[in-house]
């Protein structure tokens, strides 16, 4: 086509346009053409009926009524005779066969079945929650059941019986239900009447605008009212455009509104479609595309002017494309600038030979009619969802404490936007805000940073933070759904909440690697989350490296020791209140630790390895740090792999060279070393009352890597469960042994998980994948952190069956490796953002600290947070 082709005159009064056409009535679709046919008694006008089919529908599908049902419905039971009231319609169900046939179709319906499943309880329950938004009270569900059961109600006539009745109850409970659902049928009657044109009817179809609009309805209650839902009417309106056409809106095209578009010899072009019918939101234009067929060859220029008499369409908004010699496609542009309305009327559209139209092609002008109803931009959907959708998060006074909130956009585009998120009342600070924006990019999701802003008080704090995507680094303009509000209420407390200390019952000190001697990280204790508060911290106050951490805790006697990795120091503080009790710092001596402490109520022990390679056990009083004894080592303790369990009065020790050796914890005597075995042991020992339990891998080709069961008196051999994995020549980690209460031990082994049968000296099972090396056992369950599935698994003990798993939000960190210890009721894990409370009936996080690190739970109820800071956290 040429440059003199494309020219366009536009004779406008320039506006903006669109047009939404729609029709239909949600996934159950009724025709009433039968029902025309029914016999009349005494009939009303169809227009008496409109409550009445409204009542219906929302009895029967839980939302309004469209347009085309409601009229449908109006004429049959004109037609049928019915009362005009919903009291008439439940009497006349069981004398009038029209009536009843009309209302069982809306009963017997798919939508009608699937809102109502289940036995028969599960159906009352599911009406009364939907027409009442409650349970029925027992005495009215043993009623309404026992009507259904004995065949006195059908469930045809159930919901309509149950409305009925609801709106004649003159309790107080009665009131309140007759109130709800008179205002579900005002804001009902008022959603279908707020559909505009025909585009806007036509995408009120299908089960996921019934869906949204449902859920309208469900928030409807007896202090509703039609004002007060306005805003959520137009936002479900909204949202169902925004789902059927995509975008800012669309037309609905000419099959749809019965346009042949016939095109006759006398008429220069049709139109396809022949009329526009269109919606779109406010402020922002909408293209649209219309094929024009020449009734002739077309082998000269084309000019095109329309007359836009109602000022609908944008400046220069049109633009023309050659098909072929007799067909264009014309781009139409609605106007921006229209306000909120419906606008019907015609362009006037001729075709021209000349730039001045002053000679036409013959037929022309023709005319195109448009019906076009535009929304308000505020109720157009958000641009984006977001991941969390909402903040509800408390915090302690000093916390320094970033949020990410992710914007994902319609899954398998990519969007171009420039981004930043704003809080008007500066409760979060953003990372990226103007001027200089954010993040001009291409994407299918927008990663937000937010922080708590410093100096906060101690309070509670709601708000909304704001995302906004903008058309220009400037955000002059921003994209439909902008900005995306997500709630927030954050909750700062005192970090101080000292409370007097009182011992769980039955509950040992936390005093080994994972709190005792089976290493199961199980505290047999129900935790009760409203009690969770920090009850006070420690910081790093000097190191000597760059990064210095706090390392697992251990707790006996009221106190917490720590060693501080990076700098060669072990504390002893008070559970009360934090404060230092004493500390003992291995550099005086040029020595460093070289294994985690352990600790019984007069003692801490650790070694420590000198400047002269010498590596000595020390026994520590816990009255104030100081050396009780010190015993040499043969060998430096293999401190990587957790190397010290303290078991009543011995401690067993994992050397590198793969040797345990077992320590009188009073005396320092050493008792016996497992020199008999040429096995390289690869954790130290899992210990009851006979026996250590500790896994070897073979290094002597000899066949006799697995687990090693050694008497602990005097530190024989007892018997090898042998195992085909053989971590020594595989890659993957190798993870303590767990005794359980199944006369078995969980062992991890190249990442495999495993159950090796004590009784019948076998692997029961075993299954493979890439398992942390840190894991927790109930008395039925195992809990450990597959890494590439980055899930928390729960398998049974007994056959290793997946039973349930966990993931952390996006943003809420990854777990890199940390323990895991189990209650009753919960399982606790840090990610390296983020301590949760996992709730083991829900499998749903009840309870997030927003510190990091590895975990331990005293017999004092405090829960313990070691990383670069130490938590301390009351849980009772």
């Amino acid at each position: 086509m040429t440059k003199a082709m494309k020219r366009i005159l536009l004779v406008t009064t320039c506006g903006c346009l669109l047009l939404l056409n729609g029709c239909g009535d949600g996934s159950s679709s009724h025709d009433s053409s039968g029902a025309t046919r029914l016999l009349a008694g005494s009939m009303a006008a169809p227009a008496n009926y409109a409550t009445s089919v409204q009542q219906l529908y929302v009895a029967y599908f839980g939302r309004p009524a469209d347009p085309v049902g409601l009229a449908n419905f109006q004429t049959a039971l004109s037609t049928a005779g019915a009362p005009t009231d919903i009291q008439g319609l439940a009497a006349a169900y069981s004398t009038n066969p029209s009536i009843k046939s009309l209302i069982d179709s809306f009963g017997a319906s798919a939508e009608s079945n699937s809102l109502y499943a289940g036995d028969t309880q599960v159906f009352v329950k599911a009406i009364f929650n939907n027409l009442l938004n409650r349970d029925p009270q027992s005495a009215g569900l043993q009623y309404w059941t026992d009507a259904i059961d004995s065949g006195v109600l059908g469930r045809g006539n159930a919901a309509l019986s149950i409305m009925a009745g609801s709106l004649r109850n003159t309790s107080a409970q009665g009131l309140i239900d007759a109130t709800t659902v008179n205002n579900k049928i005002l804001i009902a009657s008022g959603f279908t009447s707020s559909l505009g044109n025909t585009a806007q009817i036509n995408v009120y179809k299908g089960s996921t605008a019934a869906a949204t609009v449902r859920a309208m309805l469900r928030k409807v209650d007896n202090l509703a009212t039609t004002e007060s839902f306005q805003t959520t009417m137009s936002s479900a309106i909204g949202s169902i455009v925004t789902t059927a056409y995509g975008g800012n809106g669309g037309c609905i095209s000419a099959t749809e509104i019965g346009y042949a578009g016939v095109l006759t010899s006398t008429v220069a072009a049709a139109f396809s479609p022949n009329k526009l019918t269109c919606v779109y939101f406010g402020g922002n234009g909408l293209d649209v595309a219309v094929e024009v067929t020449a009734s002739t060859s077309i082998t000269g220029s084309v000019y095109v002017r329309i007359v836009d008499s109602r000022g609908v369409l944008s400046t220069n908004a049109i633009s023309l494309t050659k098909n072929s010699t007799y067909s264009y496609t014309a781009t139409l542009k609605f106007s921006e600038l229209l306000a909120v309305g419906n606008y019907v009327g015609s362009f006037n559209i001729s075709l021209c030979k000349d730039a001045n139209c002053i000679s036409q092609w013959a037929g022309s002008p023709v005319n195109l009619p448009y019906d076009i109803q535009v929304l308000s931009s505020s109720a157009a959907p958000p641009a984006a969802t977001t991941s969390p959708n909402s903040l509800d998060v408390t915090l302690y006074q000093g916390d320094i404490t970033s949020f990410n909130v992710t914007a994902n956009f319609k899954p398998g585009s990519t969007v171009c936007t420039y981004s930043y998120a704003s809080d008007d009342t500066g409760v979060l600070v953003s990372r990226y805000k103007p001027p200089g924006l954010v993040m001009g990019s291409c994407m299918s999701a927008f990663n937000f940073e937010m922080q708590i802003a410093p100096g906060l008080g101690l309070n509670n704090y709601s708000g909304s933070v704001k995302l906004h995507f903008c058309h220009d680094s400037a955000c002059t303009s921003e994209m439909l759904g902008s900005p995306v509000s997500v709630p927030y209420t954050i909750k700062i407390l005192s970090a101080n909440n000292p409370t007097s200390l009182s011992r769980w019952s039955g509950i040992s000190d936390w005093g080994n690697f994972q709190g005792n001697t089976a290493h199961n990280g199980y505290v047999p204790v129900t935790l009760d989350k409203s009690r969770f508060i920090e009850r006070w911290h420690q910081t790093i106050s000097s190191c000597v490296n760059t990064t210095c951490a706090f390392s697992p805790a251990v707790i006996a006697n009221g106190l917490v020791y720590v060693q501080l990795f990076g700098d060669a120091k072990l504390f002893a503080f008070y559970e009360t209140d934090g404060k230092l009790k004493w500390q003992v710092n291995a550099r005086d001596t040029e020595s460093n630790f070289t294994t985690l402490p352990q600790a019984n109520d007069s003692s801490v022990y650790i070694a420590m390895e000198n400047s002269a390679a010498t590596n000595y056990l020390y026994g520590l009083r816990n009255t104030d740090g100081s050396t009780a004894y010190q015993s040499p080592l043969t060998y430096v303790p293999d401190g990587l792999n957790n190397a010290m369990v303290l078991s009543n009065d011995a401690l067993y020790i994992l050397l590198q060279n793969g040797v345990i050796t077992q320590m009188d914890s009073i005396t320092g005597m050493v008792g016996w070393n497992t020199w008999w075995s040429l096995q390289l042991f690869m954790s130290m020992p899992a210990i009851d009352s006979n026996y250590a339990y500790t896994y070897s891998t073979d290094v002597t080709g000899a066949n006799k890597t697995g687990l090693w069961v050694v008497n602990i008196t005097d530190g024989k051999p007892v018997y090898l469960i042998a195992d085909p994995i053989n971590p020594y020549t595989n890659s993957g980690q190798t993870g303590t042994p767990v005794i359980t209460s199944h006369q078995s031990v969980i062992q991890i082994r190249q990442g495999a998980l495993g159950n090796f049968d004590l009784n019948a000296r076998n692997i029961k099972w075993s299954v493979s994948g890439s398992y942390e090396p840190k894991y927790a056992v109930d008395s039925d369950v195992i809990y450990a952190f597959h890494q590439t599935r980055a899930r928390l698994e729960a398998r049974r003990i007994s056959d290793g069956a997946l039973l349930w798993s966990w993931m952390p939000e996006p943003n809420d960190g990854e777990f890199e490796g940390g323990n895991i210890i189990v209650t009753d009721n919960m399982v606790l894990l840090s990610t390296n953002k983020v301590v949760h409370a996992i709730d083991k009936n829900s499998h749903t996080t009840v309870w997030k600290y927003f510190h990091s690190g590895n975990l331990a739970l005293s017999a004092n109820g405090i829960l313990y947070i070691s990383g670069t800071e130490l938590h301390a956290v009351n849980m009772k």
